[in-house]
């Protein structure tokens, strides 16, 4: 049996633990390159609507991916299913779109550039 640097038993995962665990890395993985994505079209774009669409839409497939990971992770590990990571996807698949759509409705009532094509039936109540 191998042990390690401490002198205690090491215990190996067998190759069904292995895939799972590979599986969860690749979700950090790309959890990980979708958040990276969004964070950088934030940086990159030119004006605010299309700096809103990065993390709105990216990140929060990104995150939605490294919560899941995570739940996986802690399942395998823990006792039982994890639902805390489930809870905080379902937070953050609600607030973000609604978030967005706030921020997209308050930059077009104080006319920020881009907002100029917008017209709508009611624009004269927005002044």
């Amino acid at each position: 049996m191998p042990v390690d640097f401490e002198g205690a038993a090491v215990f190996h995962a067998g190759p069904v633990v292995r895939k799972r665990e590979d599986g969860g890395y690749d979700l950090v993985v790309i959890g990980a390159g979708f958040t990276l994505i969004g964070s950088l079209g934030l940086m990159r774009m030119p004006d605010f609507f299309t700096r809103l669409h990065g993390p709105s839409k990216a990140t929060t497939v990104g995150i939605g991916s490294l919560l899941v990971a995570s739940a996986l992770f802690m399942s395998f590990r823990g006792g039982g299913l994890s639902l805390h990571e489930f809870m905080i996807s379902l937070f953050i698949g609600i607030t973000s779109p609604v978030g967005s759509h706030l921020l997209a409705k308050a930059a077009r009532h104080r006319r920020l550039p881009g907002a100029e094509g917008w017209d709508a039936p009611d624009q004269g109540r927005n002044r």
